[in-house]
């Protein structure tokens, strides 16, 4: 992202230029909420196809329409200097939030943060958001009239068409399974842009129905700051790192167990608790279709995150247990028939000494 996304074209006005679709975006989402009368007719799949440049121009289009409109020099001049400086505020603004570069080396030097980060961020983006419907004759909590709200409905209709396109654009470019760390880590910067989006728009629905009573257009919006996001994702893995390994009885490197483990965590299995027996599956909603594995490493960090985003229960613990439980018992019958194998063929042997020469033959006979 460019530091600058504000400059001035032919004429000396201040304009909004990007190379970023994303903060093409940004700067659209800022103005028509700050803006007095900005408003621009979304078309999802001309904007979708449009060039970052071509977007800037079709805002800087709708920003100064009202000055060709205007005829009395006053008000141009006047209305101008408004527009400057609502350009200046979101330069700052951009600057504030959006410009700082996210510290992903964290990520980048371990794949089982890198893994657990990108599953719950691919879970937070599955969960749809729910915008406002308004009826015609729209009330309050007290049941007054909303005077404001009628006229506001054409505003929130334009941003339904902008949160979509935003999420087809995300769609269309994300990786949905990536099979290997660097295709999670570019996965993982690509969600934090669209995360921006999706996370400030469920805070201002949640505020609008906190406030119904409040013209959305003026409150003071929250906005959504990747960094401070980050910080606390890094926070959360930091405590997972420091907390009790109950996992290191497995093996990264034993292939067989680590379809095993898989498979287990796939079924529901039978555990008694509080004196009632029923079948439960550790990680009930865990999304098993989202990963595709192309060696064991990536199935160990499946699991890993399987366990680890687990709820932190008594039936998680039980069925970790039993996990633990079942293979111990698996290995130990495997060693006990292979070591049974072993002495049966030594005993085979010894009776099979004086055959003829084909004893091989007789001795598998033996066995």
């Amino acid at each position: 992202m460019e530091k600058t996304i504000i400059t001035r074209d032919h004429e000396g006005k201040l304009i909004v230029h990007t190379k970023n679709l994303y903060t093409c975006f940004i700067i659209y989402d800022y103005l028509i909420n700050k803006v007095n009368d900005f408003y621009i007719v979304l078309n999802g799949q001309k904007i979708k196809s449009m060039l970052p440049i071509n977007f800037c121009k079709l805002i800087n289009e709708n920003l100064y329409l009202k000055v060709i409109k205007e005829s009395d020099e006053k008000k141009i001049i006047l209305f101008k200097q408004y527009i400057e400086n609502k350009l200046k505020e979101l330069q700052q603004y951009y600057e504030k939030y959006h410009f700082n570069k996210i510290d992903f080396s964290w990520l980048k030097n371990n794949k089982m943060a890198c893994m657990g980060l990108w599953y719950k961020l691919r879970t937070i983006y599955q969960n749809p958001i729910i915008l406002p419907v308004f009826t015609d004759n729209p009330t309050n909590q007290d049941g007054e009239s909303i005077d404001w709200l009628p006229k506001h409905k054409r505003y929130i209709t334009q941003y339904r068409k902008y949160i979509d396109i935003v999420i087809c654009y995300f769609f269309e470019n994300q990786i949905q399974n990536p099979t290997s760390h660097k295709e999670r880590l570019d996965s993982i910067q690509l969600m934090f842009n669209y995360l921006a989006y999706h996370e400030t728009t469920r805070i201002r629905i949640d505020t609008f129905y906190k406030c119904y009573a409040f013209d959305l257009t003026n409150i003071n919006l929250e906005y959504f700051y990747p960094n401070d996001l980050i910080e606390c994702y890094k926070k959360d893995w930091i405590k997972i790192y420091n907390s009790k390994n109950t996992l290191n009885w497995i093996n990264k490197s034993n292939e067989e167990q680590c379809r095993w483990i898989w498979e287990f965590l796939q079924k529901e299995h039978s555990i008694t608790i509080l004196q009632h027996k029923k079948n439960y599956r550790l990680n009930q909603n865990f999304c098993f279709n989202f990963f595709e594995f192309t060696n064991n490493e990536e199935r160990y960090l499946a699991i890993f995150t399987a366990i680890y985003t687990a709820p932190k229960d008594g039936i998680t613990d039980k069925l970790l247990k039993t996990m633990k439980k079942l293979w111990l018992q698996k290995e130990r019958r495997s060693s006990n028939r292979a070591k049974n194998n072993k002495i049966l063929k030594k005993q085979c042997k010894r009776i099979t000494k004086d055959t003829a020469e084909n004893n091989e033959n007789d001795l598998n006979k033996i066995v």
